[in-house]
Formats: structure tokens, C-alpha cells, sequence
């Protein structure tokens, strides 16, 4: 860093020259690597060979790694199909219990509003009995 300008960059003479802006600073964290870190696959890395040749034939022991890890993603999907078709059943004994027990519900407030109406009937007619012997 220079010694006459401030940690922000901004000249130690305000009224000097400006700098030019579109000079690369020298110590700019997003200027371009010396070197591309991308250019080669590292000499230990176990799938260069992959990488290159898109068709070779997995190792014995790839296969089998293959073959183990196929085998936990079906067992993993079978123990999933199961919790959900076990949580389709529950559910479904859920609601069809729910609707019984809602038709019941229903069927004895329909049948507790049939006799109250009888009810209200025999009262209204007791009433008017009552009101009719009494004007006589």
C-alpha cells in the first residue's frame, strides 16, 4: 500500500492528479491467477480415468461399491414405499371412521329434531285444548 494515500484508496492529495481507474491495482484480490488451478486433474484423483473415457469399465470394486449402494437405495425405497402405504391405511381408517361416526351424528340430531317437533305439536295442541275449555 502506498504511503501517501489511505487504507480506502483515496490520494493523499485531493487536488493532485487522479489515478488512473482503469489501472489494475497490484495487490487486487479479484485479478486474474498466474496460474490456472483448474488445468489438470491431480495425479491422485481415482476418477481421472472415468473422466477421461466416459466408457471404460468400472473396477471390480467399483462395481460391487455400485452394486451395494443400489442395493441400500432399494432397500431404503421399499422401507419408504411401506411407511406410506402404512400411513395411506392409517389414514384411511381415520376418515372412514370419522364418516360413521359422523352419519351417526347426524341420524340422532335428525332423530332428537323429530321429537322436539312432536313435542312442540302435542304442547301447541294441550295449549289450545286447555285455552278452548277455559273460554267456555
Amino acid at each position: 500500500m502506498d504511503e501517501d494515500s489511505d487504507p480506502f484508496g483515496a490520494p493523499a492529495d485531493p487536488f493532485g492528479a487522479p489515478a488512473d481507474p482503469f489501472a489494475a491495482p497490484s495487490n487486487d484480490p479479484f485479478a486474474a491467477p498466474s496460474s490456472d488451478p483448474f488445468s489438470a486433474p491431480a495425479a491422485s484423483d481415482p476418477f481421472a480415468a472415468s473422466r477421461d473415457d466416459p466408457f471404460s469399465q468400472p473396477s471390480a470394486e467399483e462395481a460391487e461399491v455400485d452394486a451395494e449402494e443400489m442395493e441400500r437405495n432399494r432397500l431404503r425405497d421399499a422401507e419408504y414405499q411401506a411407511r406410506m402405504q402404512a400411513l395411506y391405511e392409517r389414514e384411511e381408517a381415520e376418515r372412514v371412521e370419522k364418516d360413521s361416526r359422523r352419519n351417526t351424528a347426524t341420524s340422532q340430531l335428525s332423530e332428537w329434531l323429530q321429537n322436539r317437533n312432536k313435542a312442540i305439536e302435542t304442547r301447541k295442541k294441550a295449549n289450545a285444548d286447555e285455552e278452548e275449555v277455559f273460554r267456555e
